[in-house]
């Protein structure tokens, strides 16, 4: 009977022991990572002024082409409303803009 015993306490036993080591690592983790940070920032791999400045770059190109596409759609819509009026007055010509 004793040996019926022990293995009827060793499933509880088991799952608190479980439980208790997944409160432990849930309340420790925010820690090791904030100083797994702090050592990745004091060695200069990870700093904000790094990795703004990565950003620029591709930032800027994206703008830069943004701002043209507006600029094509600005000239296309232009050009496409002086044709209809064009088309519209019966212009014998309102194919070519010249």
């Amino acid at each position: 009977m004793a040996d019926s015993d022990r293995g009827g306490r060793f499933v509880p036993g088991l799952l608190i022991g479980v439980a208790a080591g997944a409160a432990v690592v849930l309340f420790s983790a925010p820690k090791r990572r904030q100083q797994a940070l702090d050592v990745l920032r004091g060695s200069g791999l990870l700093t904000d002024d790094r990795s703004a400045g990565t950003l620029q770059g591709p930032r800027a190109r994206i703008e830069a082409a943004a701002a043209e596409a507006r600029r094509a759609a600005a000239r296309t819509r232009q050009e496409l409303a002086q044709r209809y009026q064009a088309a519209k007055r019966g212009d014998a010509d309102s194919g070519s803009l010249a």
